[in-house]
């Protein structure tokens, strides 16, 4: 049953991203040539109100909030442990009637084919009810969270012939072979051995001679010895879920401090873009160059944003290079370069290359950008200052160039503390402000929200059916040692202390372990997961997380343990008497 539900949930659940996710792709794709769609993108100083959308429906336009968004989907090792210790566990339950079958004269292929129809069945089953539920109810609830995301038309769902094959076909083969190996080789084994329960193929060694601890202690050490392979099962099922958790917990503080680092790499609190060049008389405002290039790295290219700064700049405080750049650390941490490294740039729209060597790496974690001096930058990339035929067509821009002392830096922004006052609106093509530098965090926050939330409580789920299934397994496998410790007169509750204490003790070393090592490991996962993507966000763990997602890992455990408890006290008495070996 256990095996069912994990399967039928794991099917279910993958299926109903790979299903809606394609389907959502093959209907944008299809929306340009099905509804004639122009794309136009702005931006707004306030959010629209609803009425006004309403009323531009009625002239054939439709606006939409833009947002952007991603789901790695991750999974499949664990079927292998579970289907071979669960057949595993099987054979040994079953040793003294298959014993009997084979003196009977049943054939090896028999008992194949008998003892892997079940397991057959039940994945079968597991594929066509996940199925069902990734086309239904999985399908519908990653769909609202699309259409939360993004402006998207009406999908109609697509037959996905690669989920099928990934969540199908691939668990069916890997259970039917699993099983036929395991059965198989069991099956070689003498029918004397099966009812004798002999079925270990290794020479029985001495037991483990332990220290003088209490017999409890020692007690609860012979049976994790005694259940090494099932409890390295768990180790490796509580680990793939620990990451599925980190997933989960790890992505919406990374944000907000993402989100805060940005807000504090801010140069200043108002940065203009111009159309123009124009002259402001607010003593604060400072010139500035920008303009964007393509990185030539050694995988892949992408923008990067360029700066020059003037000399003492009041904003960029780093000190800038007469000759050469610097870089942010963001664009050093992503693509490892070093001082002293030369890298290559082109025209975004063009072929020409342009080399620079890096004589620093400026503390800058809100964008991939480059800085230098504005001087060397209009030198470089042969910016040239507006000139009055330029003003002709604007005769107020032209009276007021005229009236301007003459200066042959180029710019094309502003940097303020304040906002500048006496720039018309029409000479600002972008106003860079705290909102802006924040609005990728908040827009993943708000399309990816539901998304982590449901990965965080998948894993959760998915820690807890491995749990139960084997500690299920090691309770049965000491079936008739739980019911000669009832003729012997212990309680339940000291029984538990017997078993469930010694498998308490390896759940919690193998979160602790997991939870460390996932750690460690998520800045590589973090690494070559947003490689491929523009931007980069630099991944910092809270220590604060690693006691609730403990404590959550725990909470799952509890109510296991609660269950297996339940499944003791209903062990009877005289099962050790029907099963004297």
């Amino acid at each position: 049953m256990i095996v069912f539900l994990f399967l039928t949930l794991t099917i279910g659940f993958i299926s109903g991203f790979l299903v809606a996710g394609d389907s959502m792709i093959i209907a944008y794709n299809n929306s340009f040539k099905d509804y004639n769609i122009e794309y136009g993108h702005f931006s707004l100083d306030e959010e629209i109100h609803q009425s006004f959308k309403k009323k531009l429906t009625q002239y054939g336009v439709s606006m939409e909030d833009m947002y952007y968004a991603d789901v790695p989907i991750v999974r499949k090792k664990e079927i292998n442990g579970l289907t071979e210790g669960t057949i595993r566990h099987t054979i040994v339950k079953e040793a003294t009637v298959i014993g009997t079958l084979r003196s009977s004269g049943y054939t090896k292929g028999e008992l194949l084919l008998h003892y892997l129809i079940p397991p057959v069945v039940v994945t079968v089953a597991a594929a066509l009810i996940g199925n069902v539920l990734g086309y239904s109810w999985f399908k519908d609830m990653v769909a609202d969270m699309y259409y939360g995301s993004y402006s998207l038309p009406t999908y109609v769902t697509i037959w996905n012939a690669d989920a099928f094959v990934l969540t199908t076909i691939v668990p069916a083969a890997m259970m039917v072979i699993l099983n036929v190996i395991v059965i198989a080789n069991s099956l070689k084994l003498s029918p004397l051995r099966f009812i004798r329960r002999d079925l270990s193929r290794r020479q029985r060694k001495k037991a483990v001679k332990l220290p003088h601890f209490c017999f409890l202690s020692r007690f609860r050490i012979r049976v994790i010895l005694q259940n090494i392979p099932n409890y390295l099962i768990l180790l490796f099922g509580i680990w793939f879920s620990s990451i599925l958790l980190f997933f989960g917990c790890l992505m919406k503080p990374l944000l907000l401090e993402t989100s805060d680092t940005m807000v504090d790499s801010m140069f200043a609190k108002y940065q203009y873009m111009l159309t123009t060049q124009i002259e402001t008389k607010d003593p604060d405002a400072e010139r500035f160059t920008m303009a964007s290039y393509t990185y030539i790295g050694k995988t892949r290219t992408e923008d990067v944003t360029f700066y020059g700064v003037r000399k003492n700049s009041r904003y960029i405080t780093c000190k800038i290079p007469s000759d050469g750049i610097l870089i942010s650390s963001m664009m050093a941490d992503k693509y490892e370069i070093r001082v002293g490294d030369t890298i290559r740039f082109k025209e975004t729209y063009d072929t020409k290359e342009y080399k620079f060597k890096v004589t620093g790496i400026a503390d800058y974690s809100a964008s991939l950008a480059v800085f230098m001096d504005n001087k060397l930058m209009t030198k470089t990339f042969g910016f040239r200052k507006d000139t009055a035929l330029s003003y002709l067509s604007d005769p107020e821009l032209l009276v007021e160039k005229l009236g301007s002392p003459d200066t042959s830096e180029y710019y094309n922004g502003y940097m303020c503390n304040k906002k500048i006052k006496d720039i018309p609106d029409k000479y600002i093509s972008t106003c860079i402000t705290k909102t802006d530098i924040t609005k990728m965090a908040d827009q993943l926050m708000h399309s990816m929200g539901s998304a982590f939330g449901m990965i965080k409580y998948f894993s959760l789920f998915l820690a807890a059916l491995l749990i139960y299934l084997l500690t299920k397994i090691v309770l049965e496998k000491n079936t008739v040692s739980i019911s000669l410790c009832k003729i012997l007169g212990y309680d339940n509750a000291e029984i538990a202390k017997l078993y469930l204490v010694s498998t308490t003790w390896v759940v919690v070393g193998s979160v602790i372990f997991s939870l460390l090592l996932s750690g460690m490991m998520m800045k590589s996962i973090f690494r070559i997961v947003l490689m491929d993507y523009n931007g980069w966000i630099t991944v910092h763990i809270p220590l604060y997380l690693y006691p609730v997602m403990f404590a959550m890992m725990m909470a799952a455990y509890l109510v296991v343990a609660l269950l297996q408890f339940r499944k003791i006290k209903k062990i009877p008495m005289d099962q050790a008497l029907k099963n004297v070996e």
